[in-house]
């Protein structure tokens, strides 16, 4: 799903920060299928006080902290879980460290 040569065309601008815009990273089918089905199950509360404010969202992921698989996939739509995968991959992970010289862990 995730067309990886469109990360590995691209370079990292240094100014004014580090930053890259990588267009066409969906092909449209496959956008349009990830924005009409949404995950909706494994949602959770979160909820905080900073002491200067409060705040209280829903929270789901897709794939936990060194994981090398979808957190819950069973509710995930084929498109969803594809996604999930490609951001597991070895192709994804080799083609991000390509573009921002950080060695990233591999799933």
């Amino acid at each position: 799903m995730l067309r990886i040569s469109r990360i590995e065309e691209r370079a990292v601008e240094t100014y004014p920060f580090r930053w890259a815009f990588i267009s066409q990273l969906f092909l449209q089918e496959d956008a349009l299928a990830l924005a009409g089905f949404f995950p909706r199950d494994k949602f959770k509360t979160v909820s905080g006080d900073d002491g200067e404010k409060s705040y209280q969202y829903l929270s789901r992921s897709l794939i936990h902290m060194g994981a090398d698989r979808p957190s819950h996939a069973e509710g995930l739509s084929p498109a969803w879980r594809e996604l999930a995968y490609d951001l597991v991959s070895p192709a994804y992970v080799a083609a991000m460290s390509r573009i921002t010289g950080l060695d990233f862990p591999r799933p």
